[in-house]
């Protein structure tokens, strides 16, 4: 593997297994995630995002694991929270303060629609902690405010309808608004494969397919954007789906007439581009190795 690929995707993926389409139980969520931290592929692996409500099963499947997990190994943890966000952020401080010595939450992941609710809700959660905001494409106004409250965005980029999927245009307006403001973000939702191409929405044997955003395409079109690229230019990457048109070395990634060196995808994950989340941690890997990038 080449390592500017692992400098742009190290530590990238949150594991949802629990989410749609995987859909996992957490007594399975757990133990795959306790699997994962331990293979030769941790390098990937970011974090396990949780809903606040399902703490308490958490917590149970997380004592069931005995001598399969380090207890002195910290679990890191991205939690969802409900209606009331006062009150889960509440049981999160306990939550914290029961179990922190084995995991720990510190990212917080909500919905925001407008202003208000951009402030309101930073100002219930602590600032020590990051606060994932996710807004709609067509919101890109917002982002502002965000970068205001000391937040950080977060975008969708697919679902398990057609529908769900925006633009590539849009995701580009996304990244560029986020470059231009330097607010860091994430992605969520569809992106179980490194390279944009027509997939099946679900695991159902008779799901219905379309053509989904890939990792790769968004890490690289931000890392584009970074380098002075147009939104045009970031939407054209976007839309890539042939692996030979971009070029892995040790020290770069080229595509087109762009040359991305180490040192600045190093910078894109370290200042833009937080990662992204995922109801499968072997989908990416697997992708990755039919296009013989590990």
């Amino acid at each position: 593997m080449q390592q500017s690929l692992k400098t742009l995707l190290a530590h990238s993926v949150d594991y949802a297994g629990l989410f749609p389409p995987a859909s996992l139980d957490m007594k399975q969520v757990v133990r795959n995630y306790a699997a994962y931290r331990k293979s030769t592929e941790s390098w990937l692996l970011a974090r396990l995002i949780v809903p606040v409500s399902r703490l308490g099963e958490f917590v149970l499947e997380l004592g069931e694991l005995g001598d399969q997990n380090n207890p002195s190994d910290q679990w890191h943890l991205s939690a969802l929270p409900g209606k009331d966000l006062s009150d889960d952020v509440a049981t999160i401080l306990n939550f914290n303060k029961e179990y922190g010595n084995t995991c720990r939450i510190d990212v917080l992941e909500l919905k925001a629609g407008s202003r208000e609710e951009i402030h309101s809700a930073s100002n219930l959660i602590p600032k020590t902690w990051d606060v994932f905001l996710e807004i709609d494409v067509n919101q890109l106004s917002l982002i502002k405010e965000i970068r205001e409250q000391g937040r950080k965005a977060k975008i969708r980029t697919g679902g398990i309808t057609e529908g769900l999927i925006p633009l590539s245009s849009e995701v580009a307006r996304f990244l560029a608004t986020c470059v231009h403001e330097e607010v860091p973000m994430k992605a969520t939702a569809g992106l179980h494969h490194p390279l944009r191409a027509e997939q099946k929405l679900t695991y159902s044997p008779d799901s219905r397919s379309a053509v989904m955003h890939g990792f790769l395409n968004v890490f690289l079109a931000a890392a584009l954007l970074q380098e002075g690229a147009t939104a045009a230019d970031a939407t054209d990457l976007l839309e890539e789906q042939d692996i030979y048109n971009i070029a892995f070395s040790e020290t770069s990634i080229r595509w087109r007439s762009w040359e991305l060196s180490i040192e600045r995808l190093a910078d894109l994950r370290k200042t833009l581009l937080v990662g992204f989340g995922s109801c499968s941690f072997d989908d990416p890997l697997e992708d990755m190795a039919a296009l013989n990038l590990v």
